[in-house]
């Protein structure tokens, strides 16, 4: 009998070592794993590329890469560690594009990225993070736990620096993705991980220069490319506006957007001076307009207190007898189009309410 509770003790001994280290290895306190910003490419020469990414919790460190973004086919992994993520790929081609989605536990970075090695004789490539190629489905989009609440909004910007504002639902990171191509944004400024408003200045930058740029706060971004311009040498620094888009959301992205609007925009009253716009949706959410007097520039804010699926926006300090344009905000979700308002002529009664007229259309 002796000899075969010996036994039996051996053969259970590998299951229980295997159940300690599985226990070992769950993130702290039952958290969820998700990731905290994008991806960035650390560092590449013509045969390795370092992969680093953060996570709210301890996890694993994997990363699917191949040659084709359809079919990720090869497995790199570091060891399993903190919320400080580190990978490096060994045995690559010179001068090759490369796929790749990172992973932590159950949790994967919102769609496919790409990294490319140097061609032959060519220095390494410095950090940056790792554009998109494949865009995230709408489930994964849904799935993201901070959502925008509102559009970043430019709050100031001078001939070397510009400092990008936004709000979120829940306490999340604060990226800023940018770069002089609206289509390849390769440069990333960052701030504190902190609680649900963010801000991150950016600095170095050029005179009287266009930039392109993106908002992250962990997976979750901002819907679209925006921009903003640095002011010439010998002007003064840009007042705060909201960033104008330049490259549209993509359909995942609309379609996991929480609140969606419940009709028009109506304009409830407009007198010489003053406008209040309501609107409704189908969530609680946010309650913003951006406007301006050009249909083509929204460069001023009016913003009501987050509340429910009723909105009510007053906007002050307008002109009488003036025609202004506007649009609709609740968190990431907006009215369709531009429409207008115009303001009572001096010593005439105020407008009623009555449907915002749309002179630019929804695309």
């Amino acid at each position: 009998m002796k000899v075969i509770a010996i036994v039996l003790g051996l053969l259970l001994l590998p299951t229980a070592i295997c159940i300690n280290s599985a226990t070992a290895l769950s993130p702290q306190g039952g958290d969820t794993v998700r990731f905290v910003g994008s991806p960035v490419v650390q560092t590449a020469d013509q045969h390795s590329v370092t992969i680093v990414w953060n996570t709210n919790a301890p996890s694993s460190s994997r990363v699917m890469y191949g040659s084709d973004k359809n079919n990720l086919d090869r497995l790199a992994e570091g060891p399993y560690g903190g919320p400080k993520h580190e990978v490096k790929i060994d045995n690559l081609q010179p001068g090759t594009n490369y796929y790749f989605q990172a992973q932590s536990n159950d949790a994967s970075s919102c769609g496919v990225r790409s990294f490319s090695t140097p061609a032959a004789g060519q220095p390494a490539i410095s950090a940056h993070v790792a554009p998109v190629v494949v865009k995230c489905t709408a489930a994964g989009e849904a799935s993201k736990e901070a959502r925008f609440v509102g559009s970043p909004e430019v709050q100031t910007a001078d001939q070397h620096s510009a400092t990008i504002v936004w709000n979120t639902s829940a306490p999340s990171s604060s990226r800023v993705t940018y770069g002089l191509d609206k289509n390849n944004l390769d440069q990333l400024a960052g701030a504190p991980y902190g609680g649900r408003r963010h801000e991150v200045k950016i600095n170095n930058l050029q005179p009287g220069t266009t930039y392109y740029f993106q908002a992250e706060s962990d997976e979750t971004e901002s819907c679209g490319v925006r921009s903003f311009s640095t002011p010439a040498a010998g002007q003064p620094p840009a007042a705060a506006h909201v960033a104008p888009v330049v490259v549209k959301c993509t359909a995942a992205s609309e379609a996991a957007k929480a609140a969606h609007f419940v009709g028009s925009p109506v304009v409830q009253s407009a007198d010489e001076h003053s406008v209040t716009i309501v609107w409704n949706t189908s969530a609680a959410s946010g309650t913003r307009v951006t406007y301006g007097l050009d249909r083509n520039n929204l460069n001023q804010l009016a913003e009501g207190p987050y509340s429910g699926k009723k909105h009510e926006v007053k906007i002050n300090n307008l002109k009488p007898g003036t025609i202004y344009y506007f649009r609709a905000e609740s968190d990431e979700a907006d009215s369709c189009g531009v429409r207008s308002f115009s303001t009572a002529a001096a010593g005439h009664p105020a407008i009623t309410a009555h449907v915002a007229p749309v002179v630019v259309k929804c695309r």
